[in-house]
């Protein structure tokens, strides 16, 4: 198994059935196949259903909500349905590309290989994102780059770390002496939504099923 240098990648793990090796300090971007365009390629087909998603349902409500309006009420199982199906549509080939482009290919494809990487572009290594319509290729590309300048690590000190510690402390002091009101609080909160039956499904999955029908679907798995 292949790591990079992150602070949470433990060096002193003991593996009986698993070889670990550490790449070298700031490789990560050159010679990890993930960041040759695997990561890349599934992000923008995910900002694809992102997008496609928000134009549909402003397209249908009568409330006239803005786009981060309705980006707000995305759930967390939204994003995994449309994760899901971002990382179905990274093709084989797109991994084999980018594998071979962190130069993992056997001793006998090496030759040929380097040859055939020769002049492809990013672009040329994963597949085409299909775009929503009305958004032009400029408009998607500055969309799916807009986080790529936000920090998602950093090196943590020991004072750090004993700070954290000292404020959680602090903090389960707190609602240890407000256990009371929390428990108000949370009998305000309203009771949970019920779950949906199946006589109410029912309907539902016959609407779907004829809009197939009639629209048309290359699978209906």
């Amino acid at each position: 198994m292949l790591c990079d240098n992150c602070a949470a990648h433990s060096s002193d793990i003991k593996l009986t059935n698993v070889k670990l090796v550490f790449m070298p300090p700031n490789t990560t971007s050159l010679i990890q196949p993930m960041d040759q365009g695997i990561i890349s390629n599934f992000k923008q087909h995910y900002r694809s259903l992102v997008l496609c998603h928000l134009m549909r349902v402003m397209e249908t409500s009568d409330e006239n909500e803005r786009a981060a309006e309705v980006a707000r009420k995305l759930t967390l199982l939204d994003s995994l349905h449309m994760q899901k199906a971002a990382w179905g549509w990274v093709t084989a080939a797109t991994i084999v590309n980018c594998y071979r482009k962190a130069s993992f290919v056997r001793e006998e494809e090496a030759d040929g290989s380097g040859d055939e990487m020769q002049g492809c572009s990013d672009n040329n290594l994963t597949d085409v994102v299909n775009l929503p319509a009305g958004v032009t290729s400029d408009e998607f590309s500055l969309y799916v780059a807009i986080d790529c300048d936000v920090q998602t690590g950093a090196e943590i000190t020991d004072a750090e770390l004993f700070a954290g510690q000292q404020q959680v402390v602090a903090d389960g002091a707190v609602s240890g002496n407000g256990s009371e009101m929390g428990e108000e609080g949370d009998n305000d909160a309203g009771e949970p939504t019920p779950p949906v039956m199946l006589a109410a499904a029912l309907p539902s999955l016959d609407t779907v099923r004829s809009y197939l029908e009639a629209a048309g679907c290359e699978s209906y798995e």
